[in-house]
């Protein structure tokens, strides 16, 4: 497959299965944007990929957008155009900005992939849509992966 001057964007892309993503997306020429929390993470993987598209002569271009896809903010139920209750109360500013700043600095989204989580021990979040309180309603991981999604997907569906 070739992915060549392709745009990927890779949440969770400082470390573990994102960043192993990342190196092969850049072998394949790819450009990356890679997202995670913690800016010297992202720095340090930037600069491994950075060693990778050299290695291969590779023009892959690599950017990086820190943002934590643990922080919710309270959004009103109109401001976007998705119909489920519980999802619209708690999108992520800090993802939405992050995928916007990726297509501006890299251009249309071609591949979106979703590696970041979180996770606390002993915690279950539950998934019951009548729970009173919405964050609870789908762990943080969903809401993350349709966030995401969300903000990329009139991209994602015009290239087909």
């Amino acid at each position: 497959m070739q992915f060549s001057q392709q745009h990927v964007v890779i949440t969770g892309g400082s470390e573990g299965i994102g960043l192993a993503l990342a190196r092969e997306f850049v072998r394949a020429g790819a450009h990356v944007s890679l997202m995670a929390r913690g800016q010297a993470k992202l720095e340090a993987a930037a600069s491994e990929l950075q060693a990778v598209a050299d290695g291969c002569a590779s023009s892959s271009k690599i950017r990086t957008f820190s943002m934590d896809t643990t922080v919710f903010e309270q959004v009103p139920v109109g401001a976007y155009r998705i119909s489920h209750p519980y999802i619209v109360r708690i999108l992520s500013t800090q993802v939405t900005s992050a995928m916007k700043a990726a297509q501006a600095s890299l251009g249309p989204i071609d591949i979106l992939v979703c590696c970041a989580g979180s996770a606390v021990p002993g915690l279950r979040l539950s998934r019951r849509p009548l729970s009173p309180h919405p964050q609870n309603a789908f762990p943080l991981d969903d809401c993350t992966h349709f966030q995401a999604t969300s903000t990329s997907k009139d991209y994602l569906c015009l290239k087909g």
